[in-house]
């Protein structure tokens, strides 16, 4: 690999005379699992709602993605763990017995995994060395998604006669270049600057030939020597095959159903309670990492603090509003010593008075949730517009109940609120007590970000651009504990309702 300056004239040359091209790889073991794999997803849309199969498809759909990107045995661990697979085959067997007309689907899906996990071979790696024997090119780096399983392929590289780097696509925002770049999987899964700005004079999309693939956005700056046949970026089967078996790239890049996660997550795995949810907040899901996921609030103005890698990026630790997260940033969450890091920092930063201010917090605040659950949010929302509130509506009363937010932002609408609850006399105390904890807050975020400023300044930032997620040590003096970073991948379009213990909180996938 070329770096520093050079490495940026190298680049630049990737950019004049790139070519892209395509190995289309032949597999019967995958292509046959895949096939049952679209039938029992099939099967689970024809039965909206049915949760047996949902997660079956769930479970099966993310060893189906990594099958279609990782150039590992088709056997290995990290595409499945021993206790994922128990868990899919129970659930297959569990479907086959509640439902007698997909027996033969449960059967041939069956079938199908056992004999893709009994090979210890992979069809896209096989493609790879053979390709790499007829070139006989040294600088050679190896584009893969998902970050989590980047070791695994590294591990795999070692043992290869030629030098080869493993590279996440975060990777390639900096000046370095390549005699080739291997992508691995559908080019529509990577950013349009893979191909619109490339990193090698020669790029190859090794993908399997029944995953019809379409062009990323800003591909259209892609250069090629000469035009490939069959079409580099296909967006349709091929032409007088009947009956031919294609999965479109779309349909296998993972997608984030936030409701789904926010059940699981109230359910208890993400937060250890099964304890029924009081009062919910609206939070956006964002996908992560390392099949990672965190909900943050989805509120107007609400802000996260990031790392930002990407090139353009002004400041290297900043805050950005929930609406502007973008692939390309890492959000901060605390991982050790728990709960809002924000809070802990400012929790320390009023020290003796701590425990009389937040007390008063959700004082007021009880006061308020237990009014709404007697009289309704609706009843309530009219009591304070007629005691003098001008924005009261359901989505502000939900948020000035959440214990993530210490008040109103305007003294009136704050009076409205204690004339409603009864507390009319002792608003302006509540006001000044509120303001205190506020002024810690600002004060906790602004030391956070300066004494993280300095060790992200300090660290070496590869494990976040290589594995997509990166731990920092916080001093007791901030809060204590730690932050992980870990790279944004989507962000749900949608929101959803969630419990405020899980904001802000890591929450791993299955399978």
């Amino acid at each position: 690999m070329t770096t520093a300056a050079p490495g940026t004239n190298a680049a630049y040359d990737c950019l004049a005379s790139a070519s892209v091209s395509v190995i289309r790889v032949d597999s019967a073991l995958v292509n046959q699992f895949c096939r049952w794999h679209r039938e029992l997803k099939r099967m689970a849309t024809a039965n909206e709602g049915d949760l047996l199969l949902d997660e079956l498809v769930r479970l099966s759909f993310r060893l189906w993605y990594r099958v279609l990107t990782a150039p590992l045995p088709l056997s290995h661990p990290i595409l499945i763990d021993a206790s994922g697979e128990d868990l899919l085959l129970k659930r297959v067997h569990a479907v086959r017995e509640s439902y007698s007309h997909l027996s033969d689907v449960g059967d041939r899906y069956i079938s199908a995994f056992c004999a893709l996990r009994s090979s210890n071979h992979n069809p896209l790696w096989r493609a790879l060395d053979t390709d790499l024997a007829r070139t006989r090119v040294e600088n050679v780096g190896l584009l893969i998604k998902p970050a989590r399983l980047a070791a695994a392929v590294r591990n795999l590289a070692t043992s290869h006669t030629r030098s080869l780097e493993v590279l996440m696509e975060s990777q390639l925002r900096r000046p370095v270049a390549f005699d080739s770049l291997y992508v691995f999987g559908a080019g529509r899964w990577y950013p349009g600057y893979v191909f619109s700005a490339p990193r090698a004079r020669v790029l190859k999309i090794v993908r399997y030939g029944f995953l019809n693939d379409s062009p990323p956005e800003e591909a259209s700056f892609v250069k090629t020597l000469q035009k490939p046949s069959p079409p580099l970026f296909a967006d349709s089967p091929p032409h007088n095959t009947a009956g031919f078996f294609w999965i479109r790239a779309d349909e296998a890049r993972p997608a984030l159903d936030i409701a789904s996660v926010v059940r699981r997550a109230t359910d208890g795995d993400a937060i250890g309670s099964t304890d029924a949810p009081t009062e919910l907040i609206s939070v956006r899901g964002l996908y992560l990492e390392q099949d990672l996921v965190v909900f943050v609030p989805a509120s107007e103005g609400a802000s996260e603090l990031v790392i930002d890698l990407r090139e353009e990026a002004e400041n290297l630790v900043h805050r950005v509003t929930t609406a502007n997260l973008t692939p390309g940033m890492a959000v901060l969450v605390r991982t050790a010593g728990g709960g809002d890091y924000i809070a802990a920092a400012a929790d320390q930063i009023m020290d003796t008075e701590t425990v009389g201010l937040r007390g008063d917090q959700r004082h007021w605040k009880g006061r308020l949730g237990d009014l709404t659950h007697e009289r309704g949010p609706a009843e309530v929302v009219d009591q304070l517009r007629a005691a003098g509130s001008m924005v009261a509506n359901h989505q502000n009363l939900r948020n000035w109940i959440s214990p993530r937010s210490i008040r109103t932002q305007s003294k009136e609408d704050f009076d409205a609120i204690f004339r409603v609850i009864g507390l009319a006399d002792d608003a302006d105390q509540y006001w000044n007590r509120m303001e205190v904890i506020d002024r810690a807050h600002r004060r906790a975020g602004s030391l956070i970000r300066s004494r993280l400023l300095k060790q992200v300044q300090r660290a070496d930032l590869s494990p976040l651009q290589s594995e997509g997620r990166q731990d920092f040590e916080l001093p007791g003096e901030v809060g204590g504990g730690s932050l992980t970073a870990v790279s944004i991948v989507a962000m749900s379009a949608e929101t959803a309702e969630a419990h405020p213990r899980t904001v802000h909180r890591l929450f791993e996938l299955a399978g």
